[in-house]
């Protein structure tokens, strides 16, 4: 079959047209466009139809994210891997947000672990209520997170309050106190007749509010009594405000027991107390012959009484006294004694005595010796009357 020249001439015309076209089309500059997701802008740049593109641009760092590559389509569904291109072309940046590990902690327990994007929050767990503590929060923030965390949970011990109270109610002391620790007692008031014994309630490993008590107890002392120097009785130890018991009262020879010396119904200190005595007094009369009172007087128990001057009487002289008045004991009446007064007769011839000297009582007469001889003159009788 013979080909018609002029099909023939339009087919190398064809033929050469596609040929020209092959080669403007393997000549042609393209136009690639970058879109970043960010404020960045990277230049565009041109290449030849059918190359491939090499050192791409990396485009800066966005906080959060990591950069994922080059994509040929908005909704990153198709990777630039060094395909040839052959038209203009824009690639997109893919982003990937950050992830971080947040963990949730009490002590060394793990509560939860949670991965959470960058500038996210994360959902902490429910604590445990823990016996003695407030939960008070968290230890950080995870509201916004940037980085890997370690979330620690926050406890407030419990305060208690410890009351010391006085055994009237009176308050003594308020004492905040951590839970699980001891209170510091205070210094319990001191009380007239009293001493601290002990706080009533444990104030040790406080778990609860609680009220302590001072408790006290009396104080005691020694109680003696004394007659004369020497105990009576055993030593009493009696209470504060409390009277000792007093023995039976004693008797004493010449004395009237009359008390004790100190007052011990209401005891508030140690006592020595001595039996108080008053003498018994007795009346001693001096009397005089015919029983006239001369003096009265009263004498202690054991003691002498002091007699009058007695009185004198005309031909008799004082004698004693007839009664004992020294250590009186008792009553008693005690007369004064006379005796008829005496007198010395002496007779003298010419100065020299004759006879013996001649007691005289009283109007009685003297006895006259011999009357001597008298050679010259004439001799006198001398007479020497003395109160003996």
């Amino acid at each position: 079959m013979e080909v018609d020249p002029l099909n023939k001439i339009k087919y190398l015309l064809f033929v050469m047209l596609f040929v020209v076209m092959l080669s403007a089309c393997g000549s042609k500059e393209l136009t690639i466009n970058f879109v970043t997701g960010t404020s960045e802008q990277i230049e565009t740049i041109t290449v030849k139809s059918g190359k491939k593109l090499t050192n791409l641009p990396t485009p800066q760092t966005r906080e959060g994210y990591t950069f994922d590559g080059w994509f040929l389509d908005r909704e990153f569904k198709t990777k630039y891997t060094n395909q040839a291109l052959k038209k203009d072309t824009t690639l997109y940046a893919k982003w990937v947000i950050k992830t971080f590990k947040v963990t949730f902690k009490d002590g060394d327990q793990v509560l939860k672990t949670e991965t959470v994007e960058y500038g996210k929050s994360a959902q902490p767990p429910t604590v445990t209520p823990k016996e003695g503590y407030t939960f008070y929060g968290w230890d950080k923030n995870f509201d916004n997170v940037k980085s890997d965390l370690v979330v620690n949970a926050v406890w407030n011990v419990k305060k208690l309050l410890v009351t010391f109270i006085t055994e009237d109610n009176w308050v003594i002391a308020y004492v905040e106190v951590e839970y699980g620790k001891d209170a510091t007692p205070p210094t319990p008031p001191t009380r007239d007749g009293y001493e601290f014994d002990h706080w009533e309630g444990d104030y040790t490993n406080v778990t609860s509010d609680v009220t302590i008590k001072a408790v006290y107890k009396k104080l005691t002392y020694e109680v003696r009594f004394f007659v004369d120097g020497v105990q009576v009785g055993e030593t009493q130890l009696v209470k504060y405000g409390e009277a000792a018991q007093a023995p039976a009262n004693p008797t004493k020879e010449g004395y009237t027991f009359v008390g004790w010396d100190k007052e011990f119904s209401n005891v508030t200190g140690n006592l020595n107390i001595n039996a108080v005595w008053e003498p018994i007094k007795f009346t001693v009369k001096f009397v005089d012959e015919d029983d006239t009172v001369l003096l009265e007087v009263e004498v202690e128990y054991g003691k002498d009484a002091t007699p009058p001057t007695p009185p004198t009487k005309e031909g008799f002289q004082f004698d004693r006294w007839d009664g004992n008045y020294t250590n009186v004991k008792s009553n008693i009446t005690v007369k004064a004694v006379y005796k008829v007064a005496t007198f010395e007769v002496k007779f003298f011839a010419n100065g020299v005595q004759v006879g013996e000297t001649q007691i005289i009582e009283y109007g009685k007469d003297a006895v006259a010796p011999q009357a001597p001889t008298l050679p010259e003159k004439n001799s006198h009788i001398g007479i020497k009357n003395l109160l003996t």
